[in-house]
C-alpha cells in the first residue's frame, strides 16, 4: 500500500459523531498505518480488491 492510497482510504471513511470520541482524519490515518504495519489490513484490502 502506498501513502496516497491511505489518503484515499481516509477520505472514504465514514466518520460518525456521538461515540466515545470523534477521530480526526489524521488519527484515522494513524490507525490505518498501524493496522497495515501489523498486517491486519492486508486481508481487508485483498477482499475489497477481489470485489472489483
Amino acid at each position: 500500500m502506498k501513502e496516497d492510497m491511505l489518503d484515499d482510504l481516509v477520505k472514504s471513511t465514514l466518520m460518525m459523531e456521538g461515540g466515545y470520541k470523534v477521530l480526526t482524519q489524521e488519527e484515522i490515518k494513524s490507525v490505518f498505518k498501524e493496522g497495515y504495519s501489523k498486517g491486519s489490513i492486508n486481508s481487508g484490502i485483498s477482499f475489497f480488491n477481489a470485489l472489483k
